[in-house]
Parts: structure tokens; sequence; C-alpha cells
């Protein structure tokens, strides 16, 4: 007779290619996530730069994390004191994904930037400005949409008043 009857052939199979489909998968994850950290080292530097200008405070882009299916975390990052004003802000972790139905809507790539632990110090200069953004730059910016979101209130912190505010909220810039 034969090796097995047709339903125990049939589960085998199925066994089978499920466990491949599994381990294939896994493999695919596992390579993505090392191409995406490369990518992000490889980036850091020139996306620092390019974003402290118009903030007018140099950036520092925390750490890989991860890639996840909403996108790329990020640890801890910092924007730091500016040449014109000491105001800080910082964000516990950072995630970096696309809006794929939104990118449709709009005929242009969407990119959502969730924050989590935003915590800003906005301390007063001496000519009374709390933040003096840096020059726009003489490219234009790029045809992208960004959706903004905070996971959790941000804290934001006045001086010289001493005084905090709990905000909350998601823009769509």
């Amino acid at each position: 007779m034969g090796s097995g009857s047709p339903p125990q052939t049939l589960s085998r199979l199925l066994l089978t290619r499920g466990v491949i489909l599994t381990v294939a998968g896994g493999l695919c994850w596992i390579g993505a996530d090392r191409i995406a950290a490369s990518v992000v080292a490889r980036m850091r530097p020139s996306l620092e730069q390019q974003l402290s200008k118009p903030l007018g405070h140099p950036l520092r882009i925390g750490p890989y994390k991860g890639l996840s299916l909403s996108g790329v975390s990020l640890g801890p990052s910092e924007v730091q004191r500016g040449l014109l004003d000491d105001s800080t802000a910082s964000v516990e972790a950072v995630s970096v994904g696309l809006a794929p139905l939104a990118s449709l809507r709009r005929w242009k790539p969407v990119a959502v930037v969730k924050l989590r632990g935003v915590r800003v110090d906005l301390r007063r200069n001496a000519e009374g400005a709390y933040w003096v953004p840096g020059p726009a730059g003489d490219q234009p910016p790029p045809k992208l949409g960004l959706l903004i979101r905070l996971l959790d209130p941000a804290q934001i912190r006045i001086q010289p008043a001493d005084l905090t505010v709990r905000a909350a909220g998601r823009a769509d810039v």
C-alpha cells in the first residue's frame, strides 16, 4: 500500500509548506531590518544636517531601534540649543513610515512621523524670542506629504515663567 492516507499526506504537505514560508518570511524580515539599519546609519549625518538648518538648532537623530509594520523606529533624539536661543527639544522614540492610502489620495508620498515622549524647553532669549528658526534655504521642499502624530501628550516648559503645558494632537503638513 501507499506511504500514508491522502489526508495525512495533504496535512504533511501543508505543514511543510507552512514551515518553509515562515522561515523564508523570517529571513526576509531579518534581511530587510539589516538593510534599513544600514540605510539609517548612512543617511543619519546628512539628515541631521539638512533638518538642522531650518530648525535653527542642531539635531541629533537617535539610534536605529528596528523595523516594524508601521516603519522604521529610532531611539531618543534631540534638538539641541541653537545659536540664537537656548531652547531645546527631545523625543524618547520616533517612528517613520509611509501612509499608503493617504499617498494614493494625494497622488504623492505621505510620510507618517509618530513621536513618543516629546519634551520641549522654551527659553526666551535677550530679544524675547523663544525659538529662532534657521534660513528656509534656496531649494523647494520635497513633494512629500507629512503627518505628525503625538502618541502621548508633549510636555512644554516655558522659561522664565516656569510654566509647564501638556499638549496633544497631530498635524497634517
